[in-house]
């Protein structure tokens, strides 16, 4: 992982699929959580990216990543971190995605981060 300073309209130009978290991240004082990228792909903090743009921030910092599909949407996950606090629009979008998604066994860990019930199941099963 490495982070470097990239342009906000850039970043906001990529566009991204994982622009569906409904988290608000405000940008005070240069602290900020610092959004997530993989190749040319935001793939969380969207939020935080129109935030900065909205606060006339010409450039923000990233976290790059070298993910595929499946590791992509388990930082995105993991960064958001609001197992059981999301929206139903939300959960259509995670849906959709988790569908289209190559998973190599790990579908209790996707669910896990999705659901507290997931993770107990999880939690229970392995003892």
């Amino acid at each position: 992982m490495k982070i470097e300073l990239i342009s906000v309209g850039s970043l906001l130009a990529s566009g991204s699929e994982y622009d569906f978290f409904e988290s608000n991240n405000d940008i005070n004082n240069d602290l900020y959580p610092l959004p997530v990228v993989s190749g040319n792909t935001l793939i969380w903090g969207c939020s935080t990216a129109r935030r900065a743009e909205e606060s006339g921030k010409d450039e923000i910092y990233c976290r790059f990543i070298d993910g595929n599909a499946e590791e992509n949407l388990l930082t995105a996950l993991t960064a958001e971190n609001r197992t059981d606090s999301y929206s139903w629009f939300e959960k259509e979008k995670y849906s959709s995605l988790l569908e289209t998604t190559v998973l190599t066994g790990k579908i209790q860990v996707f669910l896990s981060l999705y659901s507290m019930r997931a993770r107990l199941y999880r939690i229970q099963k392995n003892l």
